[in-house]
Parts: structure tokens; C-alpha cells; sequence
């Protein structure tokens, strides 16, 4: 078998879908409203968002999860968080962003697999949509998928960020791994450095890029890699060295920023926060 080193290697693109937003007509009412005219808090902006969706995003199979619990669980969370005047105006910007592709020239692309994890690895719903779409040429010219929307949504603190061998996205991850790993860059260059990547996995490890951090947990810490346990890092190079090491083993790992329960016992743990 031909076999070629995995820093050479581009997006694994087939694991990615592209497609037109649809064409449709004016935000729905909710039904109880008694006019279509009441654009306040009570206009049905989840339905509106997935009335111009992709639909193989929704509907296709190439979207695994969603499922028709998923897309009204979208629908009920978008309309919760739009009651709230400064969620209203970020639901009203990725709105307007999603419009902005209503054109031949322009698609959305989004993960094909573990879609619905992916949307609901952050705060809320609002946040994983913003931070759910890639950019296309990313898929042709970077050595992962990149955020198509600027600035982010941060992670939550109170999640895991795991990732381990059975990922259709590993194999990506690995490769941007590998390609940084000689750079020696500071933590902050760091974390500029692998904040416009899309996985969850990179963009928690973005934010554990840091020179310091603290044990969260009542029982304490290790100082090293152990099954189940919350591994303490004591600067930013053995952090690094950790998840290179991890990865290095194929160990099942995730990235914890407080002292979140129910730890896998097959999986490390790596605390990449300051939480107290």
C-alpha cells in the first residue's frame, strides 16, 4: 500500500457537505400571533432560519442526527434566545449572513458527520450555528476545515471537547497537529494560530492555549496522563507535550475547562482552564 505523511495531506473534503440556501418568502409568524405584522419578540425566527437552510443540511442524509427532534429543538432554542434583545441582534446578523448566499455564486458548507454534536457543542444553538459553516476554499486549500463566519463563538467551560480515533474528523485534527508541533510558538501565537479551525476539538484547544492553569477539581489533579482522571498541565509546553502525547498513543482525550462530572474511565482528561 502506498502510504503518504499525513502534513502533507488537505481537508478531508468528502466529509463535508456544500449546497445553496433556499428561496423563500418573509419571517413566519408564530402561530398564536394575531398578525404577521407584530415583528417583535414573538416572530418565529427558528422557523425562518431553517425555512432557508440547506435542506440536504436538515433533511438529507448526508446530515447525521438532526432528525425531526432535532430541527424543532433548532427551532424552539433559536426562538427562546431571540426573545433576548442582544441574542435578538445575533440572530438577526447570522440571518442576515445567511442571506447574503442567496446567489448561484455563493453556497454554505457545514460537517456532514456528527452534525448535530457539533451544533450542540457550545452555550446554545445560537452559538453552534455561528459556528457550525466552513469555508469552501478551506476544504481545497487548508489542512482542516476553517470557520466561514469572523470572530467565533467561545467555547463552554462547563463541557468536555473529546475527540479519539472513531472521528471521521481525526485524521484532520491529526494533521494540523502534526503540522504545528516543530513551530515552538508561543501560547498566544498558538491559539491565533488554531482559532480559525472548526472542529471543536481545535478551537478548545485554541483556548487552552495558555501559560497557566488551575485544578478544578475537589479531589485534585494527576501530573500526568491517567484513565479517568483530570491530567494539570503546569505551563503551556506541557500541555502541548500531553496532547501531542496523546495523540501520539491514539488515546481517547478530551479538554475540560472546569471540574465537569461523570469522567469516561476510558478516556484523559487534560484541564486546559483557570477555573477555580
Amino acid at each position: 500500500m502506498i502510504s503518504f505523511p499525513i502534513a502533507l495531506l488537505a481537508t478531508s473534503s468528502w466529509m463535508y457537505d456544500c449546497d445553496y440556501v433556499q428561496w423563500t418568502g418573509n419571517p413566519p409568524r408564530a402561530p398564536h400571533l394575531p398578525s404577521p405584522l407584530n415583528m417583535g419578540r414573538n416572530i418565529d425566527w427558528g422557523g425562518f432560519l431553517l425555512k432557508h437552510l440547506p435542506r440536504d443540511m436538515l433533511y438529507g442524509n448526508a446530515s447525521h442526527g438532526i432528525g425531526p427532534d432535532g430541527r424543532t429543538a433548532l427551532r424552539n432554542s433559536i426562538n427562546a434566545i431571540s426573545r433576548h434583545e442582544k441574542q435578538k441582534q445575533q440572530v438577526d446578523q447570522l440571518i442576515r449572513w445567511i442571506l447574503e448566499h442567496r446567489t448561484p455564486a455563493k453556497r454554505i458548507c457545514w460537517p456532514k458527520h456528527d452534525t448535530w454534536e457539533i451544533l450542540t457543542s457550545y452555550s446554545n444553538m445560537l452559538d453552534g450555528l455561528h459556528n457550525l459553516f466552513v469555508r469552501e476554499d478551506s476544504l481545497r486549500y487548508d489542512v482542516a476545515a476553517t470557520f466561514a463566519r469572523g470572530d467565533p463563538k467561545p467555547i463552554d467551560p462547563d463541557r468536555a471537547y473529546c475527540i479519539n480515533g472513531s472521528s471521521p474528523y481525526y485524521t484532520d485534527i491529526a494533521r494540523v497537529i502534526v503540522r504545528i508541533t516543530d513551530e515552538k510558538l508561543t501560547s498566544s501565537n498558538m491559539r491565533n494560530y488554531l482559532d480559525v479551525f472548526q472542529h471543536p476539538f481545535l478551537h478548545a484547544l485554541a483556548a487552552a492555549s495558555r501559560d497557566e492553569f488551575r485544578c478544578s477539581f475537589m479531589y485534585g489533579c494527576t501530573s500526568h496522563l491517567r484513565y479517568g482522571q483530570p491530567m494539570l498541565p503546569d505551563s503551556f509546553d506541557h500541555l502541548w507535550a500531553t496532547v501531542i502525547q496523546a495523540f501520539a498513543f491514539k488515546l481517547p482525550q478530551c479538554l475540560i475547562f472546569s471540574a465537569v462530572p461523570d469522567l469516561n474511565p476510558d478516556h484523559v482528561y487534560i484541564i486546559g482552564g483557570v477555573q477555580a
